[in-house]
This record gives structure tokens, sequence and C-alpha cells, in this order.
């Protein structure tokens, strides 16, 4: 899925992202109609049509110039992630360790598309450059969306990705297997230093077990078992998370939006 905005003048209540239901279609991630997110690179503003297709690092490479784009994360895991996904786009991705002036983004919204739009206007406007920004986190229902937006800090500031999975599990201990359903949800914006930003969302369904499981990944990767799979994320190889991923999904939507804006410019 995608859309785009303008930021506006004064930050709007937003109601919290958690606490919904709904069954997955490939329509959450491929919309008829969308704005092509090229034209914050191109500044033109012509529509396009989002191909009803996957667009994974194994298609053609764009037929473009590179395509200078900053991460606005440090998180070397999640950099090495996005970079697996978007192999072959022809997009050169930078992270905040090579702008290390750049101050840190209070993370401050109720919904992950606040905050990753937050992100990554502070730092298109920082850098001069377009920024890709995501904010993500695990919904448990039982928990009444928690961890959410605090994800990443849900033991407390500093928390380290075993302190947030200990303490998730001390939450859930007294509900059963089949009261644990999770997802988790990414929002990705793409901000250019002129203030329009586009955002591309991806969610998992799953569910939360009792002991830590695998090595891979980070977060609440080894607690994770997605949808039908019997493997957590930490279980899987890197390319078979991707595919499937919160993250993955919203970034073959963004990867499919540049491949078709290439196509329409010829």
């Amino acid at each position: 899925m995608v859309s785009s905005m303008k930021p506006p003048a004064t930050r709007p209540t937003l109601p919290p992202c958690h606490g919904i239901k709904k069954r997955l279609h490939k329509e959450d991630f491929y919309p008829k109609n969308f704005f092509d997110p090229l034209t914050l690179l191109t500044g033109k503003n012509s529509p396009g049509t989002m191909p009803n297709k996957l667009a994974f690092a194994h298609e053609p490479p764009l037929k473009h110039d590179t395509l200078n784009i900053v991460l606005a994360t440090r998180n070397q895991k999640k950099t090495e992630e996005i970079r697996r996904i978007l192999a072959g786009t022809g997009v050169l991705l930078q992270n905040l360790t090579d702008f290390p002036a750049c101050p840190d983004v209070e993370e401050d919204g109720v919904t992950f598309q606040e905050n990753a739009a937050k992100k990554a206007l502070q730092v298109a406007g920082f850098t001069g450059l377009t920024a890709l920004a995501d904010d993500s986190g695990l919904v448990v229902d039982c928990l009444g969306g928690a961890p959410g937006v605090w994800s990443a800090r849900y033991a407390g500031l500093g928390a380290s990705d075993a302190d947030n999975v200990h303490k998730l599990l001390r939450a859930v201990r007294d509900y059963s297997p089949a009261e644990r359903t999770a997802r988790f949800e990414c929002v990705l914006s793409l901000a250019h230093p002129d203030g329009r930003v586009f955002h591309f969302h991806g969610s998992v369904l799953g569910h939360i077990i009792d002991t830590p499981r695998g090595v891979n990944g980070f977060g609440y990767d080894p607690v994770f078992v997605p949808t039908p799979f019997d493997q957590t994320f930490a279980e899987m190889p890197g390319a078979q998370k991707d595919a499937i991923s919160h993250r993955g999904r919203a970034l073959v939507a963004f990867a499919a939006a540049l491949r078709e804006s290439v196509g329409m410019m010829g």
C-alpha cells in the first residue's frame, strides 16, 4: 500500500494503530493507483499504476542512474536487511553512520506512520538528500496492541532486544497459545528535502511462543512465528524472512513502484 501526503502544519491527533484485525489481501500491498514515489527525485507528480507482481532482487536491474537515498537509522542489521531486499534496484543506500552529526529523532508519534514520516522528513532536511525511514513493531492482541509503537523501548529507554523479549514473554505467560495472536507492522516513509513524503505499508500475521528460538534477525524475531509457518523469524534464512516479513512487503511495494515509474519514464 502506498500513499502520499504533505506534512501538516501541526501534528494531527491520530488513533492508535493497534487493535485492528483484518485478513490481508494482495490489494493491501498493491493498490491499483498510486502517486509514483520516484517523483520525489524527479520533481514530477504524474500518477502511475502498480504492477500486479512482486519486485524482488531477481528481477532485471532498473534502467536509470543510481538513486542516492539515506536510511534514517544507525541499526546495521536493519540496514543489511533493507539492502538485501533492494539489491538490483539501482538504489545506493547510506545510513546515519555516514552522517554522525545528524541528531536523533524523538519517536513521539502515536502511529507507525507518524514516527516514520517524522524521521524521514528530519533526516532529509538535515542531509539535503532523499531519506527513507521505517517505523515498525509488534502488535500483540492479548496485550491490547502492546508493545506497538513502543516496541524498540518496551522494557525502557536503552533496553536491549533480550530485555524487550523477556518483558514480552512475562506479559503473555498467563495467556494460552491460541490467545497469543500477533502481527508485525511496518510503515516506510520516503521524504524529499522539499517536504513531500510517501508511505509504504506491510504487515504479517503470526503468534508468540514461550521460548526464544533461532539466532538470525533481531528484535522480537526469536519469539514470533509467522502464519502458516512453524519456524520463528530468527530460525529462517534471511531470504525466506525477506519474502514474507512486514518490512519485506513494504519494501517490495517501494521497489515495485520504482520499477513501474522507470517504465513510465521510458
